[in-house]
């Protein structure tokens, strides 16, 4: 897995880097492909090479291409191996009564990322609020034990702290997560 890391992050800044410095090279074909075209673009590739050595310093503290790298990178490691991702399904509402429960073989991954929890589910990401007890819930629903719709709400619904900020979780946003987690095929409905 780090070779696979490394790959994937050496690639995306080399493609933000590309993005960065294409619209600059010049108009007539970009870098040379011939070795014999090199020394009559040595001007052109000199300040190619400084625009993506700046690009590549500003990255470090660009936290949109971090988090950017965080959903990619989650979305790659659960979509087993699927090029592209399933599409999810059509999201449903999960009444009260409804049991559903994670799958173990294949959880719900996720990292906090300052107040908010980059979550990924079969090669699809969704952010949530960093609620404790939203980390809590999906922490519960990766060990594969059924729970009630009702009663994960009443559970886990509240306000709570993390780091200095305020969380509201809702009866209606924990009825939407696990009607999108499901869609995600992240969970199962066991009736």
């Amino acid at each position: 897995v780090p070779v696979q890391l490394s790959s994937f992050v050496v690639g995306a800044i080399n493609n933000q880097i590309g993005e960065f410095i294409y619209p600059t090279l010049t108009t007539d074909g970009g870098f040379p492909y011939a070795a014999t075209d090199v020394e009559d673009s040595s001007e052109m590739i000199a300040a190619a090479l400084k625009r993506a050595t700046k690009a590549l310093k500003r990255s470090r503290d660009d936290s949109d291409f971090i988090q950017s790298l965080q959903v990619s990178w989650l979305d790659y490691m659960t979509s087993g191996g699927s090029e592209p991702a399933p599409s999810p399904l059509p999201q449903q509402d999960l009444d009260d009564d409804c049991l559903v429960a994670g799958r173990p073989e294949n959880p719900i991954v996720w990292i906090i990322s300052d107040d908010q929890i980059v979550c990924s589910a079969n090669g699809n990401s969704i952010l949530l609020p960093a609620a404790g007890e939203i980390i809590a819930l999906l922490t519960e629903l990766n060990g594969g034990a059924p729970l009630r719709v009702r009663d994960a709400i009443e559970k886990y619904k509240g306000v709570s702290r993390r780091d200095g900020v305020q969380f509201k979780v809702t009866k209606d946003g924990l009825r939407f997560l696990l009607s999108k987690l499901y869609s995600l095929r992240a969970i199962n409905i066991r009736n």
